[in-house]
């Protein structure tokens, strides 16, 4: 039996006091910078780029180096070998060298070397790398990147600095609203301050090796913004055709229409024309003798669509609008839709507040045309015309009985119509009744109903594109591009990770104190979508990106700048 005594005693002492003191750095030695390699392992990402839709990091594509971070300091002698970077041709090992300061990692590009715009990369980590203290890596890691686009519209935007073998993107822009003489010279133009801007950017396009096809989606023409007082056709112009014909001759317009009509014709640019709502009266040869060998897209009469690659679609997107798709079954032989005799009513609005200051516009509201009202057609038609008179105090509203919209043979309407006999013209001829089929024949697929479908004409038409075409697996349309809206819009479908595909909207050129119509906020103006197709540029990925054409800092010229920018790897499919 052992006796207990004071020497014994201390030592036991010490020695469980010794056995505690080891556990405590055992235990902490398990979780800090030490030599043990325990359980911890090490992990990785690119902390100093955007990561997006937790999928990829995003890199300018001019980039001169990569940061790996890691959460431990690493062991220099554990990344020869063990970090690559590779694309689709393989390993560009050739093209680097790698540096590691404490816990992060250097890819260094040589001299000579660039990245390519709108490519997919991966970094790899191999396991063997360790940490200072030989934590490992718990096994390979690849984190993906894709550069940026190179901003064609820009010199030198090309990644390499040279002239391309072939052109590969697609430029698309809709909603200029151009209207003829009289609507400058009154005041109800659309569009008229960015006259300069417009002819710049054409020009740019006109200029640019890599530009492929210029895409207009509709409403380059404005028929529809005229007083409801004032003759369409003032017997000078006696139909449509003329009328276009006088908005492409107009001073503010005749300088662009020269350059837009070299393009269609010069044999570089493949100049391709989608119908809207607001010319959804223009025809394949008054298109010809405006934009000669232009791409006329109108396989429905009032609309169009185009596919520029598989997968992709590109419309304007009246279509699923109810008071701005044409109706071919309300009154036979014509398709103008009630929006048009509510912009006529606008137009006169605009022209009452031309010559006052500080004018209402549809920006400093805060709800849309229909408020919370039932989203029946004929208290949607009253709640459109009494919307478009408050917007314009200095507007004499007129009679709704009396026939003082002036036609004078417009889609065949000779006769003037008051605001009362329109209604009635598109509440007896059943409008709402016949919305399925005139869905139907205008090629809608996912038909929807009325209430919808005129909350559709104050929407950003993302459900739409969704609906008919992005999660409709038949189809096998990955990207939807739309106009229509005056809204710019980039994003995924779904939203976040992982997604199959892009909606984008073009936006407008229109004024920008009538750019206010969604959501009560005004809306960015001179904005357009660049598409570079995966098919044309080579890369595996279908890159989409939404700018928006300014006046530089110092008021001399204009640029591009880039809003947005969204991605799809080849071989994603809905």
């Amino acid at each position: 039996m052992l006796k207990y005594n004071g020497r014994s005693g201390i030592h036991s002492g010490l020695v469980l006091v010794l056995l505690f003191l080891a556990s405590l750095s055992f235990f902490h030695g398990c979780s800090s910078n030490d030599d043990s390699t325990g359980t911890v392992f090490m992990t990785a990402d690119l902390k100093n780029l955007i990561q997006k839709h937790e999928l990829y990091y995003s890199l300018d594509y001019q980039a001169r180096s990569i940061e790996i971070v890691f959460n431990k300091p690493i062991n220099p002698e554990s990344v020869p070998g063990n970090i690559d970077l590779y694309d689709k041709d393989g390993t560009l090992s050739e093209n680097f060298s790698v540096a590691v300061d404490g816990d992060s990692v250097f890819i260094l590009f040589h001299d000579g070397y660039q990245l390519k715009a709108g490519w997919q990369y991966f970094v790899f980590i191999s396991g063997s790398v360790e940490s200072a203290y030989g934590h490992p890596m718990e096994e390979d890691t690849p984190l993906e990147i894709r550069t940026t686009s190179g901003n064609i519209l820009v010199e030198d935007a090309a990644a390499d600095g040279t002239i391309p073998e072939e052109r590969t993107a697609i430029v698309c822009i809709s909603d200029v609203h151009m209207g003829e003489e009289r609507a400058v010279d009154r005041g109800y133009s659309w569009f008229a301050e960015n006259a300069d801007a417009l002819q710049d950017f054409v020009e740019k396009v006109q200029e640019n090796e890599t530009v492929r096809e210029l895409v207009i989606l509709g409403d380059l023409f404005d028929e529809w913004l005229i007083p409801f007082d004032t003759k369409p056709f003032d017997g000078t112009v006696t139909n449509s055709s003329e009328y276009f014909h006088a908005v492409r001759n107009a001073p503010t317009n005749a300088s662009i229409f020269d350059t837009l009509a070299e393009i269609s014709s010069g044999g570089k640019i493949h100049l391709v024309y989608v119908r809207g709502n607001h010319d959804m009266l223009i025809d394949p040869t008054t298109l010809g003798e405006l934009l000669p060998d232009a791409g006329f897209k109108g396989q429905i009469p009032g609309l169009g669509s185009y596919s520029p690659v598989a997968g992709v679609m590109m419309e304007h997107g009246h279509r699923y609008d109810f008071f701005n798709s044409p109706q071919p079954l309300v009154n036979p032989d014509h398709i103008l839709p009630p929006g048009y005799f509510v912009s006529r009513l606008w137009a006169a609005g605009m022209a009452a507040e031309a010559d006052q200051e500080g004018a209402l516009s549809a920006a400093e509201t805060d709800q849309g045309p229909f408020g919370d009202k039932e989203l029946a057609f004929p208290l949607a038609w009253d709640a459109a015309l009494i919307y478009t008179e408050v917007q314009f105090p200095a507007l004499d509203p007129p009679s709704l009985s009396d026939p003082v919209v002036l036609m004078s043979g417009i889609d065949g309407y000779a006769d003037p119509f008051s605001f009362d006999s329109a209604k009635a013209m598109y509440v007896d001829g059943n409008i709402k009744t016949l919305w399925p089929d005139t869905q139907d024949q205008n090629g809608v697929q996912a038909i929807m109903p009325v209430a919808i479908s005129i909350l559709n004409g104050h929407s950003d038409l993302f459900v739409e594109a969704e609906v008919e075409y992005l999660e409709n697996e038949g189809r096998g349309i990955r990207i939807v591009v739309f106009g229509h809206t005056h809204a710019p819009m980039l994003d995924v479908y779904p939203p976040g990770d992982p997604h199959t595909g892009i909606y984008a909207n073009t936006g407008s050129w229109i004024n920008e104190a009538s750019a206010g119509y969604i959501g009560g906020s005004a809306n960015k103006v001179r904005t357009f979508v660049i598409y570079s197709p995966a098919a044309w540029t080579g890369s595996d990925l279908d890159v989409v990106t939404l700018y928006q054409y300014n006046l530089s800092d110092d008021g001399t010229t204009y640029e591009p700048v880039k809003l947005a920018e969204e991605s799809l790897q080849v071989g994603q499919m809905p």
